[in-house]
């Protein structure tokens, strides 16, 4: 009796089992689909891999879908080498507003917007030597050999026009200039309280050994660029031709060295202030030499000036100068 029953139960049990593993058992889900412009195609795991992974077998495989792609790689954020942080943002102009002159290249003409012509700034550095030619019916020129030898030395700033052929002109040098006198062929009577050595009241019959003149000089001018713009680094390769005019003013001081009659061993000088007015032209060739620009060429001048140096003869005179001049622009 007890083995039937043991037997028994042992039969319940695949019985059992067998519909224990039939709940637990659920077939696959249908397979998904993804829709196209052909149409619904099947979507799973029994499609080959994408084509990027795969060329070669880009025959009947189906795109990736967006969430199969791989992530986009983005390129490194562009840092300072020295400083390891991010470049400071570069200003747009942005219409009605102006921006500060600190932040760099701008646009914008500066803090208070377009000024002038707004082209760029450039200067130079000059050296001029020639001749000067006394002219005009006063004492000087009668007294004083008429050729005569100037030098000057000063810089210029240019400020350009938007295109670069054509630049407003300020200048600012000094200047000296030494002509021989007549000496005792020439005689002239000077004041004798006006001599810087001696003194007395009447005067003196005297030859003129020298005249020399040390001035500061300034001018405005406006300069043509002749092959193309005048800008160092924008001036045609082969080189340029300017051309240009200034006129200025002088204000110095000057000497004249007096040989007395009667006394051979004898030296007299007068000095005083002189100043006067001067309109000039000036051509030149240039060479773009990288990051500047050298220049040569002529340049001719013509002045008039006051002076009191021949007390009590007029001692104002006109003068021409015919000059070689050189430089360089930055």
């Amino acid at each position: 009796m007890t083995a039937n029953r043991f037997l028994a139960s042992v039969a319940w049990v695949p019985l059992l089992a067998a519909v224990a593993v039939g709940q637990s058992y659920s077939a696959p889900p249908p397979p998904k689909t993804v829709t196209t412009a052909a149409g619904s195609e099947p979507f799973g795991q029994q499609w080959p891999p994408p084509t990027s992974l795969f060329p070669s077998k880009a025959g009947g495989v189906r795109p990736a879908s967006a969430t199969e792609q791989p992530p986009t790689m983005l390129p490194p954020t562009a840092v300072d080498t020295l400083t390891g942080a991010p470049p400071a943002p570069i200003p747009v102009a942005v219409p009605g507003a102006v921006y500060s002159p600190w932040v760099g290249d701008n646009p914008a003409g500066g803090c208070c917007g377009p000024v002038g012509a707004n082209g760029p700034v450039t200067y130079e550095g000059y050296f001029r030597t020639g001749v000067s030619l006394l002219s005009g019916g006063g004492a000087m020129t009668s007294v004083a050999k008429t050729f005569g030898w100037n030098v000057q030395g000063g810089s210029r700033s240019l400020f350009f026009n938007p295109t670069g052929d054509a630049a407003w002109v300020l200048d600012l040098g000094i200047g000296y200039t030494a002509n021989a006198g007549r000496g005792a062929e020439r005689p002239i009577n000077i004041l004798t309280n006006s001599v810087k050595f001696g003194g007395g009241d009447g005067t003196f019959a005297a030859g003129v050994r020298e005249v020399r003149r040390t001035s500061l000089n300034f001018a405005i001018g406006r300069d043509y660029f002749l092959n193309g713009p005048g800008v160092v680094g924008a001036e045609p390769g082969y080189g340029n031709f300017r051309t240009g005019w200034d006129v200025g003013g002088r204000w110095g001081t000057s000497s004249v060295g007096f040989e007395p009659f009667g006394d051979p061993d004898g030296y007299r000088r007068r000095q005083s202030i002189f100043h006067g007015l001067y309109l000039a032209g000036n051509a030149t060739w240039e060479k773009p030499m990288g990051s500047w620009t050298f220049y040569l060429g002529g340049r001719v001048e013509w002045g008039y000036y006051w002076a009191n140096m021949l007390p009590p003869n007029d001692g104002d005179f006109r003068e021409v100068n015919i000059l070689l001049m050189t430089g360089v622009r930055f």
